[in-house]
């Protein structure tokens, strides 16, 4: 497909300049990382009583999420102009000025998907994907640095950081509102990530979430929660003979 090959150059899109934002990895909030890390124990004990392929899926899937947020929790990044100050626990803060990266690199590091600042003193910085808006710092990064950015891997890599974080700012807003059937929107997060990538790899001007399609897929979450909720009083009518 022609998306695969897309990059900043097939576009006018020269980046973004200007910015200044505090940004901090989505969920890191100590009563998630706490509420993934009873789910891994809780699946975990029932890996143990039973043998269903699917149980141990969500052990190993909570257990990794609930991994990734503490590895992440103590990162905090504040975009200033041309200079990015990079603050984690067990290591020393640093200013990062755009004019002295030497390189990007995009890996996992650790288990945690995102990508490295290289500086031309050696010294990297790791941001991991789930940092919130980290478009700010990947335009800003394109706009004054665009020697770093012109490869897909880079416009591949913008795509799904901002797709990701659209699906985690709308679902963590639909938690404060609906936190029962929000749960379902973890079912839905396949369906959702495919829908905004592609919308935002076909126009990199797009920054925005889609409020529209969000609604649909709200509507959609009630139905499949009262539908759920029907199927389970026939399981306990059916159960009970009632």
């Amino acid at each position: 497909m022609q998306t695969f090959k897309m990059s900043f150059s097939q576009f006018n899109f020269g980046g973004r300049n200007g910015l200044s934002r505090s940004l901090k990895a989505r969920f890191t909030e100590t009563h998630f990382i706490y509420a993934f890390a009873v789910m891994a124990a809780v699946f975990g004990f029932m890996t143990i009583m039973t043998n269903s392929i699917l149980v141990v899926f969500f052990f190993a899937l909570s257990s990794y999420i609930a991994w990734v947020l503490y590895r992440t929790a103590s990162i905090s990044v504040n975009l200033h102009g041309e200079t990015l100050f990079y603050e984690c626990a067990n290591k020393e803060s640093a200013a990062i000025a755009f004019a002295d990266i030497e390189n990007l690199k995009i890996k996992h590091h650790r288990g945690v998907y995102g990508f490295f600042i290289v500086m031309k003193s050696g010294e990297s910085h790791h941001f991991p994907i789930h940092l919130e808006r980290l478009d700010y710092i990947l335009d800003t990064l394109h706009f004054h640095r665009s020697d770093l950015t012109q490869s897909y891997e880079f416009y591949q890599f913008r795509s799904r950081a901002l797709a990701l974080d659209h699906v985690l700012a709308h679902h963590k807003s639909y938690l404060s509102r609906m936190p029962a059937m929000a749960v379902l929107f973890y079912l839905m997060y396949p369906v959702l990530l495919a829908k905004a990538y592609k919308r935002l790899q076909a126009d990199p001007t797009i920054v925005s979430r889609d409020l529209e399609y969000e609604a649909k897929m709200e509507l959609h979450c009630r139905k499949l929660h009262i539908g759920a909720g029907l199927l389970a009083l026939a399981l306990v009518l059916w159960k009970f003979h009632l």
